[in-house]
This record gives structure tokens, sequence and C-alpha cells, in this order.
């Protein structure tokens, strides 16, 4: 089993968030930057840095490039093994994890609209030591080139080389195509060490990510002091509060506006009486901030709140379950928000000229939705992807990178909880619109079918 990060760790987790705060505000004060600057061998470098700056960025380099390092043979075995879990749910599972997936789709392009509406980042002041170091503006490119590139990055011209560069559509493409092939026509005795391979890469690719996430706290500190001694905090705390608001703003109408909307239309209940009878999941959710530890509560309160309608019972225990893992609504939210709001800052340091093409947009929203299906149910473990995304989406510069990350962990604790609550109150929607909705009666017959035939010892 993978060991997951204690409690222990994430309430270290905020006290690295306070100190590197704390530590980089009076490192800025008593102006660092400035001091010892004779540890460098030569003068060859055109901006040399104080080695106070190099000593305390240097933690937080090495976890973001032991995050990019995962990544690849993350999405890779993953991806393989996503064609043999949808064939065994069978037609039954398919079906539902298709609605799971629509629902998380439209999160995504929600993530996009509020993003590009309220642009948080635009909120960053520029000052003239700057969070990122200037950097050249991209030329520039129609949106078609965008639309169009992401074509080319579907087909990968050679594998190993989309696995160095973190090219994710191809190794997504390459992976996928090869697991759904595996499903097809080849023989078990050949499919079974292949699969049982991938399994093992994946749980062996968990523990290496659990390892890296154990180091977050350290992480956390070195990223946030040296982004602090770089720059005022006043220069960022606008944008942050934005971000944050936008997140919450975003969660909430996704919540309001399309969930209470979808039930009512599909079962002519009231959604808020229904809210009100599940919301102990969400307020555990809240708490917890993982979808894994609040299932139990989760399956107990749609099980009071179905009575002694069996059909309905049997429709939550299949589908909360499933949609623990694939149903992420609020972390297919917040994703095109991240990495809209990390361009909007780069934009106002006149890293990118214009706003993200409207082709990053549509592969960071395809992405955002992928990436929601193997996110863990666990806290923070959906910032994995982060930096995925924004190789994805063309943000390529390390102090841009560096800068993002700071800015959306110092408030991430607080937009976790609030994901992980929707996602659970998602996961009760869907679950209860299957089993009242007249029109998708007959899923939820043949789901209700598939649990008493299994003697309702579904397991996923």
């Amino acid at each position: 089993m993978v060991q997951l990060p204690s409690s222990d760790v994430y309430s270290a987790f905020v006290i690295a968030i306070v100190l590197g705060l704390v530590a980089g505000g009076v490192m800025f004060e008593l102006d660092v930057q400035t001091k010892w600057m004779s540890c460098y061998a030569t003068d060859s470098s055109d901006e040399p840095q104080s080695c106070f700056v190099e000593i305390v960025e240097l933690p937080g380099k090495l976890w973001i490039r032991a995050l990019k390092c995962i990544v690849a043979p993350l999405i890779a075995s993953m991806m393989l093994l996503i064609p043999s879990k949808l064939q065994s749910l069978g037609a039954i599972g398919q079906r539902v994890a298709m609605l799971l997936l629509f629902t998380s789709m439209v999160a995504a392009v929600e993530g996009l609209m509020w993003g590009s509406m309220i642009r948080p980042g635009r909120w960053f002041i520029e000052n003239k030591e700057g969070i990122a170091e200037p950097g050249p503006r991209k030329n520039f490119v129609s949106e078609m080139e965008a639309f169009l590139n992401i074509s080319y990055k579907f087909v990968p011209s050679n594998i190993f080389v989309d696995l160095a560069e973190l090219q994710v559509l191809g190794i997504i493409t390459f992976f996928l195509s090869f697991g759904i092939f595996l499903e097809k026509d080849v023989p078990n005795q050949w499919k079974a060490p292949i699969l049982n391979s991938a399994r093992g890469f994946l749980r062996a690719s968990l523990n290496c990510l659990m390892l890296v996430m154990w180091c977050m706290p350290i992480a956390m500190f070195s990223i946030l002091a040296y982004n602090m001694l770089k720059t005022n905090l006043d220069s960022i705390l606008g944008a942050t509060t934005a971000y944050l608001l936008t997140q919450l703003l975003a969660q909430f109408v996704h919540l309001g506006g399309f969930y209470f909307l979808f039930f009512f239309l599909t079962t002519r209940r009231n959604p808020l009486l229904f809210f009100w009878r599940i919301i102990k999941a969400p307020f555990t959710a809240l708490l917890t901030s993982s979808s894994a530890a609040t299932l139990p509560i989760t399956l107990r309160e749609n099980l009071k709140e179905r009575g002694d309608n069996e059909f309905a019972r049997r429709v939550c225990e299949f589908v909360l379950p499933l949609g623990s893992t694939l149903n992420m609504d609020g972390t297919s939210l917040g994703f095109p928000i991240m990495v809209l709001f990390v361009h909007q800052v780069g934009e106002e340091q006149g890293l990118f000229s214009g706003g993200m093409p409207f082709g990053d947009m549509l592969l960071v929203a395809l992405l955002s939705m992928t990436c929601s299906l193997g996110t863990a149910p666990i806290p923070n473990a959906g910032m994995v992807y982060l930096t995925m995304l924004l190789e994805a989406a063309n943000i390529t510069h390390p102090g841009l990178q560096a800068s993002g990350f700071a800015m959306i962990y110092l408030v991430d604790w607080i937009v976790d909880r609030v994901e992980t609550a929707q996602n659970v109150t998602s996961d009760s929607f869907i679950s209860a619109i299957i089993a009242y909705s007249p029109i998708f009666k007959v899923m939820g017959q043949n789901v209700a079918e598939t649990q008493l035939a299994e003697n309702g010892d579904q397991k996923l």
C-alpha cells in the first residue's frame, strides 16, 4: 500500500508557509540580495545573485525538478491502464463514467471562463525586482497556428523525446492508444504481464510521489522565502487575493448554477433540500481535504437520504465509489484558473504578449479533465499536475513557474478543501440524478441489477 502523508505533514506545511513568508520578508528588509557576492568564482554571470539567494532557492528548485521527473512516468502508466479499467467496469460502468466525464469537462470550461473574465493575475504589481526574472516576449502566434499546434502535439515523432521534454499530449496519445489496442486482440497471456508491469510501475511512481510530498514543507519554505526576498509582499497580495476569490466564486457557481439546475431539470426535485440532507458529507470533506477519507460519510449520508428505496440505494453504492476516483469536478475547475492566473502574471511582467491563445486554453481544459481522473483522493494531490499543465500551456519560464507555485500554494490549503467538498457534493448529485431521473432510469436500473448480481459487494 502507498503510505499517505499523515496530518502532521500538512500541519508542517502550514507552518512552513508562515515561516517562509516571515523569513522572506525579513531578508527583503535586510536587503540580503546585495550581500555575500564573493562566492561566485568568476564574473561571467551577467546578473549574479547573492549566495544567500542561491542557497534559499535550492530546496524549492530541486522539489520542482523532482515533480517534473515523476509526472511523465505517472501519466504514462496511468494512461496505459485506463482502457483496462474501463473494460473491467462493463457497459454500465462505462456509461456512468461518461456522465462523470461530461460534468468534469463542464467544470473545466467554467474554470477557463472565470479565469478569463476576472483575470486575477492582472492584480500583480510589477516592481523593480519582479517575482520572475525578466525574459524575452513570446513571438506572436495566431489563434489558428496555436489551434493547429495541438494536432502536432497529439502525434509524437519520438515518444522518448516527448517523455524527456514532458510533452503531455504525445505521452497521452501513445500510451492511451497502446492500452486500447492491448484490449482489442492481444491474447491474455501476453497482455497480463504488460498491464501488471504498468500497475507495478504506477505503484512505484506513487511511492516516489509520496516521498516528494513528504518534502513539501521544506520546499514550500524555500519557494516562498525565495520569492518574498525577491519582492515585496504588497506586490503579490492583490493578485493572490483575487486568485482565491476567483476560485471560491467559480466553485460556488458550479455547485449552485450547474448542479442545482441540472438536478432540478432532470429530477424535478428541490436541489437545496437534497443538499441539506447530505450536507455532512461536503462539510467533512472541507475538514479532511480528502474525498477518500470522506467516502464512508458520503455513503452513509446518501444512503440515509435514499431511505427504503432499494433501487436508489444500489445506484448510490455503485456510483459514489466510482465517482471518488473519476468525478473530480472541483479539481477540474481549479486547474484552468491556476494556469490562466500564472499566465496573466507573466503578461504583467512582459513575459507574454497578449492573452493565452485559444488553442492553448482548449488544451488546458482537456488536460485538466484528464488530470482530474488521475488525481489521488488525498490532500494537495492535484498540485502534482500543475507543473505539467504549465508546460503544456507553454509557460516554461523557470522564474514564472516558481512564483506561480509560491502564490498558488500560499492559499491552496483553502482552495484544496473547497475543491474536495465540490468533488464529494458532485458525486452525491450524480448518484441522485441517476437514481431519480426518468432520463437516466434505464442506466440506473442496469446499475441496480449489476449490484444485486454481485450481492452488493461492488469493489472498484
